[in-house]
């Protein structure tokens, strides 16, 4: 038997952060390890009118110069706490109809970010380590590197804040990825470090995992110790044709405090796909010794 769910929402108004907790909300977190932002859609019952008003006025469009408003999701179990899931800026407020004061509020991550320029230049050379550095540094993010050392040449940015993530990516070879407060830069197609966790019935698994055109996916009852870019095992009584080990590539939440939404699903690529990195450096090792024979 489970205990009650747990759903914390933090937003900023007026400078400081407000928390909401046993209040009537939907929450939708959709995260993934490519460039997209991870997005938040947040529908939340009874705030107060002058934080409803405040709050849609803050996030107009109209606005010019106007500083993005925060908003974190935490959520989790009473017996086992909250996690924090989900950080990010309101990119809007829309107010509901009376007699209820609803605010329904889409955020997404660093968006505020996608308006600040920045020039960085390296080294001639430069580990990649110490750049990912940079990167998360200048982002106001922490750092979790967990891929393969090598050598930068030349790097060189000038643009978006945040778009040094996808660079980053590119001149690296790697996985690049923000979730919550860390920047994760890992090997590409690769799982993180730690525990592979097993996916089944006996761990809350939902439904039947399914195949789609890029490996698998797989719904369960909500855990927010599952983690974007972990490694999963699939354990299906039904469809015995998915079994076997994934890296989570898309991580969407789907919670509410006062229907039946306490779900997580996941889209995962197969673990196969990890070699792929190595399959692509060897051939580019293999094409230079091509091209240096005589």
């Amino acid at each position: 038997m489970f205990d009650d769910r747990e759903v914390r929402i933090g937003i900023e108004v007026n400078g400081e952060m407000q928390f909401y907790h046993g209040a009537a909300c939907n929450v939708k977190i959709t995260k993934s390890t490519d460039s997209t932002q991870n997005s938040c859609d947040l529908a939340l019952d009874n705030l107060l009118p002058h934080t409803v008003d405040y709050l849609v006025t803050e996030s107009s469009p109209w606005i010019p110069d106007r500083n993005p408003k925060l908003v974190t999701i935490m959520a989790g179990r009473q017996s086992t706490g909250v996690e924090n899931i989900f950080n990010g800026d309101i990119v809007s407020a829309i107010p509901g109809g009376p007699p209820e004061r609803s605010l329904t509020i889409k955020a997404l991550t660093q968006n505020g970010a996608k308006y600040k320029w920045t020039s960085q230049s390296a080294p001639k050379t430069i580990l990649l380590s110490e750049l990912s550095k940079r990167v998360a540094e200048a982002c106001s993010l922490r750092l979790r590197f967990e891929a393969a050392e090598k050598t930068i040449v030349n790097y060189l940015y000038n643009g978006p804040v945040t778009q040094q993530i996808k660079k980053l990516e590119q001149v690296g070879d790697v996985d690049c990825f923000i979730d919550d407060d860390e920047l994760v830069v890992k090997d590409f197609g690769k799982g993180m470090r730690g525990e592979v966790r097993v996916i089944s019935t006996q761990s809350g698994m939902t439904g039947i995992p399914t195949f789609d055109e890029k490996g698998v996916k797989v719904t369960l009852l909500f855990d927010p110790t599952i983690r974007l870019g972990q490694q999963i095992a699939i354990q299906s009584e039904v469809n015995k044709a998915v079994n076997g080990q994934y890296v989570i590539y898309q991580w969407e939440a789907n919670l509410s405090t006062h229907s039946t939404d306490w779900q997580l699903t996941l889209s995962c690529n197969n673990d196969n796909l990890k070699s792929i990195a190595e399959k692509r450096e060897a051939q580019k090792k293999k094409d230079a010794k091509s091209n240096t024979k005589p």
